[in-house]
């Protein structure tokens, strides 16, 4: 599977680093910090930056930013993701997130849209603090736009890898 991780830091570095060290899916990791994106690449949590093209290219695409910034960000790639792609967040607020991908859904249906709160972190926060063990033993609260099982099924498989 192709993963794209938006935003770096504690959440988002510690799941590419998790998906690097346990699966052999592509990682590639986008943040607005160059230093972070070098940080991600020297610490095994992303494979390479990614761009349009691998985001376009993409199965998975995990959104790990605060909810005004994944509010944004879903609103800007979502045309640019392919069919069948997995738009997921990972935001500790969920219904103002599931409102605007419910809102999404209806003007891009090929897209699965999941709301996720890992119930897991730490008391930093950053790359700097990412592990590859912060969600072994955690739950994590899914929150799918539409039942599409065979969605659902997918990130089952990634979350338990």
């Amino acid at each position: 599977m192709k993963i794209s991780i938006i935003g770096l830091g504690l959440i988002g570095g510690s799941l590419g680093r998790a998906t690097l060290a346990k699966t052999d899916h592509t990682v590639y990791g986008y943040d607005i910090d160059e230093l972070v994106m070098t940080k991600a690449l020297m610490m095994n949590a992303i494979h390479q930056k990614g761009d349009d093209s691998t985001l376009a290219d993409s199965d998975l695409v995990i959104i790990a930013l605060t909810p005004q910034l994944t509010i944004e960000t879903m609103e800007r790639i979502c045309p640019l993701l392919k069919k069948d792609a997995i738009l997921m967040d990972t935001c500790g607020t969920k219904r103002v997130i599931v409102d605007k991908m419910k809102e999404l859904s209806k003007q891009y249906p090929d897209i699965n849209f999941v709301g996720v709160h890992p119930m897991a972190g730490r008391e930093f926060s950053g790359i700097e603090h990412a592990i590859v063990g912060l969600f072994e033993k955690a739950f994590f609260i899914m929150v799918p736009v539409a039942q599409n099982i065979l969605a659902l099924s997918k990130l089952k498989t990634y979350f338990l890898s």
